[in-house]
C-alpha cells in the first residue's frame, strides 16, 4: 500500500532555474494567448494571399533590423 502512496520528487530550493524558466515560459504562453485572442479578428478579416509589408511602406532599414532582431536576442539572454 505504500508504493501507492508514494510522494515522490520535491522542487528544492537549488532548483531556482527550473522554476524561473516555468514562470517565464508561462507568462510568454499566456502573453501569445491574451495577444492573439485580442487581434482574432483582424487577423481572420486580413487577406494573406495578397499581403505585403513592402506595399504598406514598410522597409528594412538599419533601426528595424536591430530592433526586430538584437533586442529581442538580448532581452531573452
Amino acid at each position: 500500500m505504500r508504493i501507492i502512496w508514494a510522494k515522490g520528487q520535491r522542487i528544492r530550493a537549488s532548483d531556482k532555474n527550473l522554476v524561473y524558466r516555468f514562470c517565464v515560459g508561462t507568462l510568454l504562453l499566456l502573453f501569445v494567448a491574451v495577444l492573439l485572442l485580442l487581434n482574432m479578428g483582424q487577423l481572420m478579416r486580413t487577406d494573406w494571399e495578397h499581403f505585403s509589408l513592402l506595399d504598406n511602406g514598410v522597409t528594412l532599414s538599419t533601426y528595424n533590423f536591430i530592433t526586430t532582431f538584437f533586442v529581442p536576442c538580448t532581452v531573452s539572454a
